[in-house]
Order: C-alpha cells, then sequence, then structure tokens
C-alpha cells in the first residue's frame, strides 16, 4: 500500500500534464481499494464518498501516514 501510495502522490506531481490531481486518481482508484466485503450496489454506493475522502488523504498525505 505504501509504494502505491507513493507512486500516486508522483503522478499528482505532474497533474499539469496528465490532469490527474489526487481527487482525480482517487475516484479511480478509491472503489478499488476500500470495496464492501459483499458486492453489494446499495452498499458500495452509500460509501463512495466517504472512499474518495480517505483515498484522496491517503494520497496527498502519504509521507505522514508512513514514516
Amino acid at each position: 500500500m505504501k509504494r502505491l501510495f507513493e507512486h500516486l502522490d508522483k503522478v499528482t506531481d505532474y497533474e499539469e500534464l496528465n490532469q490527474m490531481t489526487s481527487h482525480s486518481l482517487s475516484i479511480v482508484i478509491g472503489p478499488n481499494i476500500l470495496r464492501a466485503p459483499r458486492d453489494d450496489f446499495a452498499v458500495t454506493m452509500s460509501n463512495m464518498g466517504q472512499a474518495h475522502s480517505v483515498t484522496k488523504a491517503l494520497i496527498s498525505h502519504v509521507s505522514m501516514v508512513y514514516t
């Protein structure tokens, strides 16, 4: 996980070129990392906002989280 979030943080270093901000990356990666224990569409949709927020925070603060 540490390496993944370090890589995603590096991707955001080039957001002017690739248009991938921490918010954009959290939308793409969040649902895959923070998936509900069972495949329930309603649960997935209801937790989507929290999954994005947590993923965005991990990308933005990777150096503080993994010290």
